[in-house]
Order: C-alpha cells, then structure tokens, then sequence
C-alpha cells in the first residue's frame, strides 16, 4: 500500500462517524506499465460485506475522496475506473449512496434508420456490425469508424447522414467511416474455415445488448448460417481500451473445421501487414480514404490470448471490395468450443500516430491481459461503528 492509500485509510476511520456503510477496496497492479483499467469486482461479496441488498444503490471513491465511475455488469460484476501506477496499489472505498451521472462514453444502439446496424463506441474507436435488413444486400465482416476526441460522435454521424444528408465518409470534425469492408472479414470478423475456403457470416438474425456504459459495453449477437449451423458471438469493449473482446462459440458444423479471425489487406498496401507469433497477433496499416482525399492511416489488429496454431497471410482468390487478402489467425475448432480473441483499431488523425506505436500498445496489451489487477477487500465499516481516539 502505497502512502496516499494509507492516508486515505487513516482519514476513513477518523471521519467514519456518519459515514454509512462501506468497504474499502486495494487494485494492485502487477506490472510496470502505467494502466488504465477496469477493476472487476465481484458484485454480490460487495453486498454480502455491506450487509445490504443486493442492486442497493453503491459508488465508488478514490484514494482523494473524489468519486469515480463505476458501473453494474449484467454478469455480477462491479466494474471501477483504475489508474494504476506501476507495481503500485491503490485503494478505493465502495459506500451505499447514489452514483452520479458520468457521460457515457461507451455506448451503442441498434440504427434502424441505417438498416438495423448495430453500432457502438467508446473513447478510441467505433464500430458497427451489420443487420438483418442488410441480408439481400451480402455484407459481411466488422466495419470500424474513426474518431478524433473521446466524446460519444456514433449517434451525431448517423444524424447527419439521414437529417443533414452529410456524408459520414467524410471527417468534418467527429471521425468518420471510411474504411473499406466489403465481402471480407474487415477489421477482426470471425468465420469458421473448410481447407482454404472461408465460410463467413453475412449479417446478424438476432443481438441483445447486454451493459451499455458508462464504463463496458456488452452485446449478445446470434448469426444463422446458409448452411445450418449457428454462430453465437459475445462482444465487449472497456472505455479508455482500442481493443474490442470477442467470445464466440458455434453449433451445428459438421466435419473438420479451422476457426480464424483476421484482417482484410486492401491491394493500395499490400505489404503493410504485421504477423508477430511472439506476442500472438497480427496488424495491418489501411490507407482509409474518403471519396475526395486521404485521411491517415488506420491501424487495425486482432489479439490471440489463446495460442493459435498458425498466423498467415491468406490471399482471396480474387479482389473484392478493393480486398485482396486477409491477415488471419487459425486453430482448430471442435463444436461448442468458446474461441476468445481481442479484435481493435487506432487512427494516426486521433492518439495511434505509427504502426510502431501500434504495435506497443498491441505488446503491453498482452502483457496485461496476462497480468490482470489485483482486487482485495480491506475492512468494511458500518454505522453506527463510532471511534475514539
């Protein structure tokens, strides 16, 4: 415990009189990298060591005595902002009181004024997976929009696109959708794989959205396949992280398969991708453009916690969509088996200036997927618990 932690110790059993229930929390961070993470906290033994019902209204404090975001998950978890210092532990106290209003920076919807897409956001990247009302149309993989400030912009894009007829392939000021999808994986899709064959998945039957912000958005999407066998996809993403967690299992298949993920290359940078078996990814540069001009490049990737059993590059036997092949991740896959990987984005007009940089942020990524914080319960206090001194 680091000496601002326990100071803040101190002042809480000083000042307890009055105070209310609350529990005091210690996030240690195990690495030597500066961190902003979500601490995940087990809900119910939070109110079990309250003494209060559960969904009991709760916040969080930091070590200053400042509030800080939080949020309740749909699976138990108490999620708080962290910033971890490195091989340092803060400590936070968890109180019954009403949380305020944070700005929900991570947050999505489905648009049925575009087609049932299914967008969202935090304050790196956006993104969107395409709707049933897309099906005759066949797209497939995951499209990514820029975005050049942390604020929400998904809805302002859309709105201007329908109410001002401005066109969100174009940056006038928010990011834009300039990225180029096609008939391809995108940025990141999954897909089951027969021999060298790609048997993607068109457009979503069905999608619950499961947290939506302040601090996670969580969405359950069901993809029905042409040929029988059902794709269940669970997405994920964390505020402050370029990194988007896909979980995803299928049912139905018949015969030996391969499960891959993976990035399309586009034939105006043919060479710009990035296979690193050491950390488990692969990253590509896309030269994004909108009609009229040039906007940067967007750094792109997907992030294997589990070992994969090769990373390729697979060539389309031929172009489409300006697609010429993909960047993928392979490894078996037995029916019903979970396949987790991380699939993310960073844009050289925001806070990705070089695939260098990228590719840091793609290392100490994994460094801290391996590493997660650390959560331990301090003392819980309750009123009408009174100290002399």
């Amino acid at each position: 415990m680091n000496v601002r932690s326990f100071l803040f110790l101190a002042i809480s059993l000083l000042s307890l009189k009055g105070a209310g229930q609350s529990v005091m929390v210690h996030v240690s961070n195990p690495v030597d990298l500066n961190r902003r993470d979500l601490a995940e906290i087990p809900a119910k033994e939070v109110y079990a060591k309250l003494g209060v019902a559960q969904g009991t209204p709760i916040l969080v404090k930091n070590a200053d005595g400042v509030e800080v975001p939080s949020q309740l998950t749909y699976n138990g978890l108490l999620l708080l902002q962290s910033m971890a210092h490195p091989l340092e532990t803060e400590t936070y106290e968890i109180r019954v009181g009403q949380p305020q209003s944070y700005r929900n920076d991570v947050s999505g919807r489905v648009y049925p004024e575009r087609r049932d897409d299914l967008g969202w956001e935090n304050d790196r990247n956006a993104w969107r997976l395409y709707g049933p009302d897309l099906r005759r149309d066949n797209p497939h993989g995951i499209d990514c929009f820029t975005k050049n400030q942390p604020a929400p912009s998904l809805d302002s894009l859309y709105q201007g696109l329908f109410k001002n007829k401005i066109s969100y392939h174009e940056d006038h000021g928010l990011g834009m959708d300039a990225y180029t999808v096609g008939p391809t994986l995108g940025c990141g899709a999954p897909a089951l794989m027969r021999g060298d064959s790609l048997l993607y998945s068109v457009v979503y039957d069905e999608v619950e959205i499961l947290d939506n912000g302040p601090l996670r958005f969580t969405a359950r999407l069901v993809y029905r396949h042409e040929e029988g066998f059902t794709e269940t996809r669970l997405i994920q993403q964390d505020r402050g992280s370029h990194l988007v967690r896909c979980e995803v299992t299928y049912k139905g298949i018949s015969g030996k398969m391969d499960i891959v993920s993976g990035l399309v290359v586009h034939k105006d940078n043919p060479q710009a991708y990035v296979i690193n078996k050491k950390e488990q990814y692969v990253a590509y540069a896309d030269n994004i453009s909108s009609p009229r001009k040039r906007n940067g490049q967007l750094y792109v990737a997907c992030l294997y916690p589990q070992k994969m059993s090769r990373l390729e590059y697979l060539p389309l036997a031929k172009e489409v969509s300006m697609g010429i092949g993909h960047v993928i991740g392979r490894r078996p896959y037995t029916e019903g088996d979970t396949f987790v990987y991380y699939f993310g984005s960073g844009w050289s007009g925001y806070d990705v200036p070089s695939m260098n940089v990228w590719k840091t942020l793609l290392k100490d990524y994994k460094v801290m997927l391996q590493e997660p914080l650390n959560v331990d319960f301090g003392v819980a206090f309750r009123e009408p618990l009174e100290l002399e001194f």
